[in-house]
């Protein structure tokens, strides 16, 4: 499901972290929020005072209820977000924390030079992957990749 609906039709790529060394320096805390999914509606009144909260009174602790929930039928996800402090911004992090780098089936090249071009220096690069999608049992295969592909 998700790279149908967030990789813009098998054209995104998905990057695999490992979470230990995703940790705020300064507090030891995991820096993402993971999503919750709930068995039964979210009420609507609570979703906007949770809001009203986290945007009007300041309180940035609310962000998990206004951004990261979900219904159950996308628990298989795993889901955990990252929020940037500003509209335009980067999130850094260590060489070490990305594993993977997974290309969906319809990845433009560039896409996949530009970031094997920006990895190929580290002291342990991340592996590769590409989706490849079996339509006739709805699967999506994932399977490593080498350089000279």
């Amino acid at each position: 499901m998700m790279w149908a609906h967030y990789a813009d039709k098998y054209k995104g790529v998905v990057f695999q972290f490992r979470c230990e060394h995703l940790n705020d320096t300064a507090t030891g805390t995991f820096k993402g929020r993971e999503v919750f999914y709930f068995r039964r509606r979210v009420d609507l009144a609570d979703h906007v005072a949770a809001m009203k909260r986290c945007f009007d009174d300041g309180h940035p602790e609310d962000m998990g209820w206004v951004f990261c929930v979900k219904g159950p039928e996308w628990s298989g996800e795993e889901e955990v977000r990252f929020f940037a402090p500003t509209e335009i911004s980067f999130l850094s992090f260590p060489e070490k924390a990305l594993t993977g780098i997974i290309l969906g089936e319809h990845c433009p090249p560039k896409v996949e030079t530009e970031l094997r071009t920006t990895v190929e220096d580290w002291q342990k690069p991340p592996r590769f992957f590409r989706t490849s999608i079996d339509r006739s049992i709805f699967r999506l295969h994932i399977r490593g990749i080498d350089h000279e592909e």
